[in-house]
């Protein structure tokens, strides 16, 4: 319903911020990632993109300072059992890259640190949503290996190639993949050489 809100912000609190629209004040629950971009502003111009979360007792809004923020919000909690808590408690304790990456990745033990999320729902995250991860950030990156780990549409062509490369080699596909997956875990920074070469390694 709401893409962003922007006016003047009324009030700030780790936990909330009040936007002021045209004489309306809108009560955001936010992330402490937001609070954070917020703080030490000027309160004039302030825009926050939104997701409305409704329910049978009460119309949530939620405010990201990025919008990257409020598309991994929405990814997390179109999982089942995952509610809106939980994905401000991720963007609390992660940015929203960390959250992609672990999650593009496999890294469930990395998702386990955010409180309230179990071992089993952090698991079903990286096996629902590591293809929508992948998407998050589409069109960034000068196609590097940590591109793949944003998710952009350049870093999943890069993976592609290393896969590509390490089947013309005479590699099983499957095999590729999950050399190519702990290598990325591993080294989320390598180039495409190196992570070709380390994948032949493992």
């Amino acid at each position: 319903m709401y893409a962003y809100l922007q006016g003047r912000l009324a009030q700030l609190d780790p936990s909330f911020a009040v936007l002021d629209v045209g004489g309306v004040g809108y009560l955001l629950r936010i992330p402490l990632t937001t609070y954070e971009a917020l703080k030490g502003l000027a309160p004039e111009g302030v825009k926050l993109f939104t997701h409305l979360q409704v329910a049978e007792d009460a119309h949530t809004l939620f405010g990201f300072a990025q919008e990257e923020d409020k598309v991994v919000f929405q990814t997390l909690i179109s999982v089942s059992g995952v509610g809106p808590g939980i994905g401000l408690m991720a963007l609390s304790q992660m940015k929203a890259r960390e959250v992609a990456t672990a999650i593009s990745t496999g890294n469930a033990a990395a998702l386990t640190r955010i409180k309230g999320l179990g071992a089993k729902t952090a698991q079903r995250l990286t096996l629902e949503l590591k293809t929508k991860m992948l998407k998050v950030f589409a069109g960034e990156g000068p196609g590097t290996a940590a591109d793949v780990l944003a998710g952009g549409a350049a870093a999943s062509s890069v993976r592609e190639e290393a896969l590509a490369a390490l089947v013309t080699l005479g590699i099983a596909r499957t095999v590729a993949e999950k050399a190519v997956d702990q290598q990325l875990e591993a080294d989320p920074n390598t180039s495409i050489e190196n992570l070709i070469r380390g994948a032949l390694r493992r």
